[in-house]
């Protein structure tokens, strides 16, 4: 461990702009926002990134330009379940670095920074104490440059996940060490990593990769790791000639028995045409299962009820003939849930939207263009990523589907690719939701059944006589925090023409928990 890098740390109870947590009115609806945090935001401020701690509160990284001698001036604050800042740390943060991710262990956060956005030499970490916000840094060397794309953490070590020299490579730092090191197993050119999931109870990880086989078909490999770094097994998913996996995920140990599930496509497509699922037992396979989009009783239940029936027509009348209707779609992969013998898949469906510039291409005249002027051609622009439909599914220890449903999603473009709906799945429901133009969206399921349908909830605010001027864009979210209660955050330019003591204008990060009750 090395000393703060040029960091001056204070730690202060920080109280101008802030809103402490409030109660706010509900409505009837089983969803309900009972408090409210607001920071107001000033022509300093940068950004707000949250940092989740589940059922023991949330880490807000506040990103200023205001300048030091050496920096900018951040600030981390600690809060509760209830909303209440259990303290504040300010910290000077070297000009030229870059947030680029954070996670938590249970005991600390760790914030990741680097002073470059590609082919990274070093990176830096900074450990962020949970009970009273004391801070530790590192240094890390990568060994050798690297695009970074995955950042986890394990009891005390660190995990870094990306690509070098076009292949994938993963690094592990003990924070009580002095070096990383690269793990075995997973340099290879002809794979790329699908994500690195954490099982802090079982103390292991496991990298998921995206692999050409020997017999050049794309698959899905699990290389697992202890908690000190040391490779435990590798498992790789056996295929169908014609078919490619795209992703996977898989469950946790049990007994030996593990299960990965994801999206396949046809052979050398990016674009997948179903769903999958493999049982491993001890890490040799016992099956995988393949499913067409086609073969959900509610996969296009987003659609209108006329658009779902002609669809299912097309389906019929092709089985009919013997055949299947190739149904491509791009689907974004949560963690599989487990709930009693259930295994439960979440999925979004979306596609990238593109907008056309124009642009000259090349330096040289054309001989051939008389005008004088020189060519021009559309540029695609990429946008973001158009989300249409969630949807659940649940398979039982056998792979085969018990039940599915689905979740429209409308309007929503995000960039860059993320999970957009969040999830809580409870003993006897599942409730899906996802933030949009000031409003929270959801729906409550029970297997193939619809309990409420979608429903609208506007953001609350903190007085009654509040007005939205501007949601600001790309600012708006929600997460899944813990249990039945979710949190709620943006930027938000609000507008009180009637309270007295309150601003007519103000600019405010907020963060809304949401929670809800059917019982």
């Amino acid at each position: 461990m090395s000393k703060i890098w040029g960091l001056s740390v204070v730690l202060l109870c920080w109280c101008q702009g802030i809103v402490l947590g409030q109660d706010i009115e509900e409505d009837d609806s089983f969803i309900s926002q009972p408090l409210r945090l607001e920071y107001e935001v000033s022509n300093q401020d940068r950004s707000f990134e949250t940092v989740q701690a589940d059922d023991e509160g949330l880490l807000l990284v506040r990103q200023t330009n205001i300048r030091t001698q050496t920096g900018f001036a951040w600030g981390l604050y600690y809060l509760d379940t209830a909303l209440n800042e259990n303290w504040h740390v300010d910290v000077n943060v070297e000009y030229g670095m870059n947030f680029i991710g954070h996670d938590f262990n249970g005991e600390s956060f760790f914030l990741l920074f680097t002073d470059h956005e590609y082919n990274l030499e070093e990176l830096y970490v900074i450990k962020v104490d949970k009970e009273n916000g004391a801070l530790s840094d590192y240094h890390i060397n990568t060994v050798l440059p690297m695009n970074l794309s995955h950042f986890e953490v394990i009891q005390h070590s660190l995990i870094f996940g990306g690509e070098s020299n076009n292949r994938p490579v993963v690094l592990f730092y003990e924070l009580n060490g002095d070096k990383a090191k690269v793990l075995p197993g997973v340099y290879n050119n002809q794979s790329k990593i699908v994500d690195i999931i954490v099982n802090d109870e079982e103390e292991i990880f496991t990298v998921v990769l995206n692999e050409k086989s020997y017999k050049k078909n794309v698959t899905v490999s699990l290389k697992i790791f202890s908690s000190e770094g040391r490779t435990l097994h590798t498992s790789t998913i056996q295929t169908e000639y014609e078919k490619s996996l795209i992703d996977g995920v898989p469950t946790n140990f049990e007994g030996g028995v593990q299960y990965i599930a994801g999206t396949y496509a046809a052979r050398h497509s990016d674009v997948s045409r179903g769903l999958y699922v493999s049982k491993l037992v001890y890490g040799e396979q016992e099956f995988i299962k393949y499913y067409s989009y086609g073969d959900l009783d509610n996969f296009f239940s987003y659609l209108t009820d006329r658009r779902e029936e002609k669809m299912k027509k097309k389906i019929e009348k092709k089985r009919g003939n013997g055949k299947n209707l190739k149904l491509n779609y791009r689907l974004m992969v949560h963690d599989i849930v487990k709930r009693g013998d259930e295994y439960i898949l979440i999925g979004e469906a979306y596609y990238p939207k593109y907008s056309s510039t124009t642009s000259v291409q090349g330096s040289m005249n054309n001989p051939y263009n008389q005008t004088g002027q020189q060519p021009t051609y559309a540029q695609p622009k990429l946008l973001g990523y158009n989300y249409t439909h969630a949807i659940v599914v649940a398979f039982n220890k056998d792979g085969e589907i018990l039940w599915d449903n689905s979740f429209e999603i409308n309007d929503v473009l995000i960039f860059p690719l993320r999970e957009n709906v969040q999830v809580s799945v409870r003993p006897n429901d599942i409730v899906l939701m996802y933030a949009f133009d000031n409003s929270l969206k959801t729906k409550l399921i029970q297997g193939d059944s619809v309990l409420e349908g979608k429903t609208i909830n506007d953001i609350k605010l903190k007085y009654k006589t509040d007005e939205v001027r501007e949601n600001i864009t790309g600012m708006q979210g929600i997460k899944w925090w813990y249990g039945q209660s979710f949190y709620a955050y943006g930027m938000q330019k609000i507008k009180n023409k009637h309270d007295d003591n309150v601003q007519l204008n103000r600019k405010v990060f907020y963060i809304n928990k949401v929670e809800y009750d059917m019982e």
